[in-house]
């Protein structure tokens, strides 16, 4: 069976713009701005994941600081107690002689506990560091995120238009 040359002509058209749709339907889905955007959205998850590690890391630490910080002031109460007896004279030539001993222990416990105390204040301050870091890393990842989906969505518009005009 012959068709007419317009028939043919309608087939042709109709061919043609089904090849245009297929590739455009195509380009919708290979879209490199779509493929960066899933990229772009791991790492950003990553690296909110890591601030909220970091924070939770931060949160121990100063629980530990809090902890150090009253060992710290129990030693100086005690020491103060102590220098306060031995202050007043009421105690025994034996008893200061423990207390002065005791004195010395303290005053060592307490050295201990302050340079504990200020370790702990380090890795404070290396923890509060990274999350700063991390947050400008995600930051920029939502900037980079927003100019992608900007760009996704005008390539997409673009593509509806050429659909449509295809139509």
């Amino acid at each position: 069976m012959k068709s007419s040359p317009e028939e043919q002509e309608r087939v042709m058209t109709l061919q043609t713009l089904d090849t245009s749709l297929t590739q455009l339907a195509h380009k919708e889905k290979t879209l490199s701005v779509i493929q960066a955007l899933e990229i772009l959205t791991i790492s950003h998850n990553s690296t909110r994941d890591l601030i909220i590690a970091a924070e939770t890391e931060k949160a121990d630490i100063k629980h530990e600081l809090s902890k150090s910080e009253i060992d710290v002031e129990q030693v100086v109460t005690r020491i103060e107690k102590d220098e306060k007896r031995m202050a007043s004279g009421t105690a025994s030539p034996k008893e200061l002689e423990q207390m002065q001993h005791e004195l010395a222990s303290l005053n060592k416990r307490r050295s201990e506990l302050e340079e504990i105390e200020l370790e702990v204040m380090v890795r404070v301050d290396g923890i509060d560091d990274r999350i700063k870091s991390l947050s400008v890393e995600r930051d920029q990842f939502k900037l980079k995120m927003a100019e992608l989906d900007a760009q996704n969505t005008k390539e997409l518009t673009d593509i509806a238009e050429a659909v449509s005009s295809a139509n």
